[in-house]
């Protein structure tokens, strides 16, 4: 009896491996589609986690802002955009679009902003889409933001 009780629980705990491993691998596979789709990107982007700190600055955005890949990453997305300079409305408009891209559970629709966005002194957008990144179902992991220049 306790013999079966043990090959059970090893059958379990292996079985709750592979299911693990499985998706660790479906979820690389997801990340690396995202990157590939984003490196044929030609407009600005950037990427977020879920405390608006950047994780990844696009060349489009180097061109566009005059602002290296380097100096972006490790920042808060507040420090380089210049959103304190936006008026309360803008501001606040724009960081209800982040708030409801990081509550956004997977197949959810992206939050667009269509209206103008001085975000840098060399960029303003007239469209900022905001697209939750999942690793985990349930669980956002970054917000990619796609920049359309005005």
């Amino acid at each position: 009896m306790q013999r079966d009780v043990l090959q059970d629980t090893q059958r379990n705990e292996l079985i709750q491996r592979a299911a693990t491993e499985q998706a660790r691998r479906a979820a690389d596979c997801a990340r690396a589609c995202v990157d590939t789709l984003l490196a044929h990107v030609s407009q600005p982007w950037l990427i977020v986690d879920r405390e608006a700190i950047v994780l990844c600055w696009s060349e489009q955005l180097e061109r566009a802002s005059g602002t290296v890949s380097a100096t972006a990453v490790g920042r808060a997305l507040t420090d380089l955009l210049g959103l304190a300079q936006l008026s309360p409305s803008l501001h606040a408009r724009f960081f209800a679009a982040f708030s409801a891209a990081r509550r956004s559970p997977i197949g959810a629709p992206t939050t667009i902003l269509e209206e103008p966005f001085p975000l840098l002194p060399a960029l303003t957008t007239s469209r900022i889409t905001f697209i939750a990144q999942h690793r985990i179902p349930g669980a956002v992991e970054a917000v990619i933001l796609l920049l359309v220049p005005a």
